[in-house]
């Protein structure tokens, strides 16, 4: 981009048609002017016409952005804010970015402070953060809690001696499944105490969260969750279960939401379908969905107990679907 201009590179791009649009991607270039760089991605005619991924470097700064405008960006340190901050400035506020992720950040080694100039005045739909390191729980609650009112989406993050929890702002809700025995009068006794954990770091964070609903979940349809087998570094889980177990399961998980107020509809397994996401064995592999008219519930299985995020968007199904899978 330092040799090539824009505006050359820019009518490449718009004469691409049909497949050859769905995936552009610029890498590893070695950007000694930010603002060249910038120039090029804050052309809305640029960014409407890349229906694909785009990806470049700056420095060790790493950016991804694709059709849903969700920009990546790990390898960061110190050093490469001044470079982070010009981009920011420029092509974050005006490409109205729909996800932000920060990858691979050493929080323990940058000031708080310097992630929140990054996050300060830009409107973000959805915040994660994955596979970054902490010190301590209380420093990541920091982070959240500094860092509110500028994002209004899902933050996951990694905590050490904590599985993968998820945090949700407004206006989305979290729901909290915890295990019960419902012939138990004190239904929290039984509780897992990986559980527990979460339910403190929940405590702590309550400010910061709106709309947190704990849902008790009797121990027969729970453990139907957690039959599942962890695979490879990246901790992908495969459900090992047959399709009538899982829709079975759903059908009683979304009975107790129906029971407890949250969910209300009239025939419930009718609304109920789990996505077939099956791996070449023939088990449930990843994550699934459950469909209730307009609303989307995103169930994802982490390392220790079970989440379910559930979506209120006046949206068709269609799009709900469309939605999930792309991100």
């Amino acid at each position: 981009l330092e040799y090539l201009p824009a505006e050359i590179l820019s009518m490449i791009l718009r004469s691409l048609t049909g497949r050859d649009r769905l995936n552009l991607r610029i890498c590893c270039r070695t950007l000694e002017s930010s603002v060249a760089s910038t120039d090029f991605y804050n052309d809305s005619e640029n960014v409407n016409h890349c229906m694909g991924l785009i990806e470049y470097d700056i420095g060790r700064v790493y950016f991804q952005l694709d059709r849903h405008l969700r920009i990546r960006i790990c390898d960061f340190d110190v050093q490469q804010l001044w470079q982070l901050q010009l981009v920011r400035k420029r092509l974050f506020k005006r490409a109205r970015v729909g996800m932000l992720v920060l990858s691979y950040i050493n929080f323990d080694k940058i000031p708080l402070s310097y992630i929140n100039q990054l996050l300060e005045g830009c409107n973000y739909r959805s915040l994660q953060m994955d596979r970054n390191h902490y010190d301590t729980d209380e420093r990541a609650l920091q982070f959240l809690n500094a860092n509110a009112r500028n994002v209004s989406g899902l933050t996951t993050y990694n905590m050490p001696l904590t599985q993968e929890f998820i945090f949700s702002l407004p206006p989305m809700r979290v729901l909290k499944l915890i295990e019960c025995d419902i012939s138990s009068e004190n239904s929290e006794a039984v509780a897992l105490k990986k559980t527990d954990m979460h339910i403190e770091l929940l405590k702590k964070g309550h400010q910061l969260i709106d709309h947190e609903i704990q849902v008790e979940v009797p121990k027969d349809v729970l453990k139907i969750f957690e039959t599942v087998s962890t695979t490879s570094q990246e901790q992908s889980t495969r459900f090992d279960v047959s399709e009538e177990v899982m829709r079975n399961a759903m059908a009683q998980l979304f009975f107790v939401l129906t029971k407890d107020g949250y969910a209300r509809t009239e025939n419930t397994d009718s609304r109920v379908t789990v996505n077939n996401y099956k791996d070449k064995d023939g088990v449930w592999s990843g994550n699934f969905i459950v469909h209730r008219e307009n609303s989307l519930i995103f169930f994802r299985r982490s390392w220790a107990i079970s989440e379910v995020v559930i979506t209120n968007r006046k949206r068709s199904r269609a799009e709900l679907m469309k939605t999930f899978l792309n991100r």
